[in-house]
């Protein structure tokens, strides 16, 4: 917990760099620490993390899809839980499903473990904790940028403080 800790400082990236960072750390046995929203499309009893895991479409006749910024600004979705990726499986080197260790006991997922599908990690993941030698320069450079504060109604300061 960080909650006696100074705030700390997060940069702003494209989903592609957090999941490429995300990769290289895991590949290289680096658990990576994340935000996401854990209240959509999972079965908590299997523990699978996958978009259309229940078929709301077809049941009700009704489109209920939104897009990630759309869930955003209507804060249908906002980063409520963590865990931590500690595996992943590839196809030609790109992200297919990730293991994830949940905190929630063994009773739930497969003894407390989680298989999230990488379209998951796109629509519902907000933010990974990247130890810095995964960064490249550019990257690193923007933490000595002055940072801008985001205030108590932004969706992405509830995961912050």
């Amino acid at each position: 917990n960080v909650y006696d800790r100074e705030d700390m400082t997060f940069i702003n990236l494209e989903n592609d760099r957090l999941k490429e960072y995300t990769l290289r750390s895991v590949l290289n046995d680096d658990p990576v620490w994340f935000g996401c929203d854990v209240g959509k499309e999972d079965s908590y009893e299997h523990g699978i993390m996958s978009p259309g895991i229940y078929d709301y479409e077809s049941l009700y006749g009704v489109d209920f899809h939104l897009t990630k910024e759309e869930r955003i600004l209507y804060w249908d979705s906002t980063p409520n839980h963590a865990m931590v990726f500690i595996g992943v499986d590839t196809l030609q080197g790109r992200p297919v499903k990730w293991l994830v260790e949940n905190s929630w006991g063994t009773k739930r997922g497969d003894d407390g473990l989680w298989t999230m599908y990488d379209q998951w990690f796109d629509e519902y993941v907000y933010n990974v904790i990247i130890h810095r030698k995964y960064l490249p320069k550019e990257v690193l450079a923007i933490l000595k940028t002055r940072p801008e504060v985001l205030p108590p109604w932004d969706p992405m300061y509830s995961i912050i403080r």
